[in-house]
């Protein structure tokens, strides 16, 4: 494996760091919280994945690294169906999260009205679940994992997310430069 193809398949483990900002309208003190919970995030997420990846290499040999995927469930205590069971929960609770999450940011695209023809995604009342949009994102999510293999859409999904980031960090920028009055990310 090369190293692009290895930061293809890596990558998308890290995207719950975005995670507070989709969910910003419930925060209490927004401005406080999505910089310094992002932050907080990923310096817990890469020394976790650090320490992880460390403890692996240093007690077990190259070639069983390289050879099974699961390695970790068969060396878990006290039996492998916890790492299988972990697996399977967080896959489940992160593809839930991005499902309300991107579910979320399109009701409020609708809401703001700036694309005509996605108004029929707007909730019925602000406090409301966006239904419709939740169902498009589910069907959108399951054209792509109908490919069968997510060794193959993982480069795809890397690129959007890579995007996606610059574009936070664009607006970012040029909101700073430009000073508006409705930014004010803080530590405090």
């Amino acid at each position: 494996p090369t190293f692009f193809s290895l930061l293809g398949l890596l990558f998308p483990s890290f995207t719950g760091i975005m995670a507070g900002s989709n969910r910003s309208a419930v925060l209490r003190n927004s401005s406080h919280s999505i910089p310094t919970g992002t932050i907080s995030a990923i310096f817990a997420t890469t020394g976790l994945y650090f320490l992880f990846v460390s403890l692996l290499s240093s007690t077990l040999s190259n070639d069983i690294l390289l050879e099974n995927k699961l390695v970790v469930a068969d060396i878990a205590f006290p039996h492998k169906l916890v790492v299988q069971a972990g697996i399977i929960m967080s896959s489940l609770g992160a593809a839930l999260q991005c499902l309300t999450g991107a579910s979320r940011i399109l009701a409020a695209i609708a809401e703001d009205g700036c694309l005509p023809h996605l108004r029929w995604f707007t909730p019925e009342t602000p406090s409301a679940n966006p239904h419709r949009a939740i169902v498009l994102t589910w069907f959108i999510a399951s054209l792509f994992t109908m490919a069968g293999n997510i060794d193959f859409i993982t480069p795809i999904i890397t690129m959007f997310f890579l995007l996606m980031y610059g574009g936070v960090n664009l607006c970012c920028f040029l909101m700073g430069f430009l000073k508006a009055p409705g930014f004010r990310p803080t530590f405090r």
